[in-house]
């Protein structure tokens, strides 16, 4: 029989965190943490891409697309670290801001 994985009910508590560009995720479980990082890269190109054909021009929102891949994944809380230390408990709290305008490759 294989190893149950440990559920943290508290995510403040929780062992189980990624950084991600900066940003921080906090799990209930490994497994919900290995379901987020292997699904992250598809998550980013599949945004990415439905916003450039729509809007007919090169855009990146890799944080939207972590943000809302995490809340998708993480089924028993809501715990997100910025980089400068606050901390977001849903994702309605969260706000992009925009980005910068860049010339494309």
């Amino acid at each position: 029989m294989g190893r149950k994985s440990v559920v943290a009910y508290d995510l403040k508590e929780s062992p189980y965190h990624v950084n991600v560009d900066g940003i921080t995720y906090y799990f209930s479980s490994a497994f919900l943490l290995g379901k987020f990082t292997e699904r992250l890269e598809m998550s980013r190109n599949l945004l990415n891409i439905s916003l450039s054909n729509r809007f007919k021009m090169e855009i990146d929102v890799r944080c939207v697309a972590d943000l809302t891949l995490y809340a998708k994944t993480e089924s028993r809380g809501f715990r997100v670290v910025l980089d400068d230390g606050r901390e977001l408990e849903c994702l309605n709290q969260a706000k992009f801001a925009g980005g910068i305008v860049t010339l494309s490759n």
